[in-house]
């Protein structure tokens, strides 16, 4: 089987990538699994006496979801309540325990929920004094361990036997959209705040649905993976062979390789060519490369800018793949002239007959754009040094 074919077999047995979801407001800042982040805009959803305007939905939902999974009369822990972030177990008598940290307190007047937040931590957290420390104060406890994935009970349970209830985040997610009333009159600061923090909640499941067409791809290429390599060694010698056919093309004109881009040692002027990698040439059939001043010819070009792209354009020929001026928004260089095609090689085209034919026609020739570039800037400096000679 030739190349083609190879790749062709091998595209066909690939799943599709997964479509990556549109990020949220907490992705764009980077604190998504940001536990503390997530516990204070929890606590601010439960407490009714906030601004967002949902008075008792986040809390009613918590309340409506331990009554489904234990059997305790969440009657009895209603009223008013006060809410807490990492509320210090302070009440502990034992040093190296006094300051541990309860994720989210939610305290009445006799009772107190206790909620241990999990985003990405494993459980490890010392469930028994956070019991300690609240049943000083307050009769009735429940505790709530809330997490991406559902926790086994024995994990949900302290060494003294304390068990704790194990909500999901989606699972509360779900429940405050069930019992969310869009009749109300929320503002929209409200309904975007809180749009957010749904999204970002279900980000971390998308992640997860993610998993299963990655783990097929990861499997296809296991499966194939002598082909897989065969095709990479191949792009990576004909990359290698696009770059030198580029080199080899501009050396054939005078050019040398400098770690800034092509330039003729034999120039007056600080004058570059810059091509783009034959990666993407390969691969996307894609061709961007630009001539550009640089140092003090840049300075000349942006002080005579207007004078220089009209007497550039006038006298050499054009191409629809040209742009002229700065495209770069650099304030160290130019663009005197960009040729940009992304469908460069037709079927029957040789990459560098066609490359060597582009810059032959529009570059390289008698009165080409390089001619023109270095008579300009020859009469520019020119004028500019004989006005400096009168002023002396």
């Amino acid at each position: 089987m030739g190349l083609e074919g190879i790749i062709e077999n091998i595209a066909l047995r690939l799943p599709e990538l997964p479509r990556p979801p549109r990020k949220n407001l907490f992705q764009i800042l980077g604190v998504q699994s940001k536990e503390t982040l997530n516990s204070r805009i929890l606590a601010y959803y439960f407490n009714p006496k906030e601004d967002h305007g949902l008075g008792l939905l986040f809390f009613n939902s918590l309340q409506e979801l331990i009554a489904e999974k234990c059997n305790i009369e969440i009657e009895n822990y209603s009223g008013e309540f006060f809410v807490f972030t990492e509320d210090s177990t302070s009440r502990i008598k034992e040093q190296e325990l006094k300051y541990k940290s309860i994720d989210i307190s939610i305290d009445g007047k006799d009772w107190s929920i206790i909620i241990e937040n999990k985003l990405n931590h494993h459980l490890d957290n010392p469930l028994d004094v956070y019991w300690d420390h609240k049943k000083e104060d307050f009769k009735k406890l429940v505790g709530i361990i809330l997490s991406l994935r559902p926790i086994p009970e024995k994990k949900c349970t302290s060494k003294k036997g304390r068990s704790y209830i194990n909500i999901t985040h989606q699972e509360l997610v779900r429940q405050v959209q069930s019992n969310l009333n869009m009749e109300g009159g929320l503002s929209h600061t409200s309904l975007i705040y809180l749009y957010e923090y749904f999204k970002n909640i279900q980000t971390h499941y998308e992640t997860k649905i993610a998993e299963k067409p990655m783990n097929e791809i990861v499997k296809a290429l296991n499966n194939q993976g002598k082909e897989v390599l065969q095709i990479q060694n191949k792009v990576d010698r004909a990359v290698e062979y696009i770059d030198n056919q580029v080199l080899t093309i501009f050396e054939n004109n005078g050019y040398e390789r400098k770690s800034s881009g092509l330039i003729h040692p034999q120039s007056n002027h600080q004058i570059r060519f810059w091509v783009n990698g034959g990666r993407e040439i390969i691969l996307n059939n894609e061709i961007r490369f630009v001539i550009e001043s640089f140092s003090q010819t840049d300075l000349v070009i942006r002080n005579n800018e207007k004078e220089f792209f009209d007497f550039l354009q006038k006298k050499s020929k054009s191409n629809p793949f040209f742009t002229y001026g700065n495209t770069n928004g650099s304030r160290t260089r130019t663009h005197l002239v960009k040729y940009s095609n992304e469908n460069f090689l037709g079927e029957n085209d040789i990459f560098s007959e066609k490359f060597e034919e582009l810059l032959n026609e529009y570059f390289f020739e008698k009165g080409g754009i390089v001619d023109v570039i270095e008579e300009y800037l020859s009469n520019k400096l020119g004028e500019i040094n004989k006005e400096a000679e009168i002023n002396e």
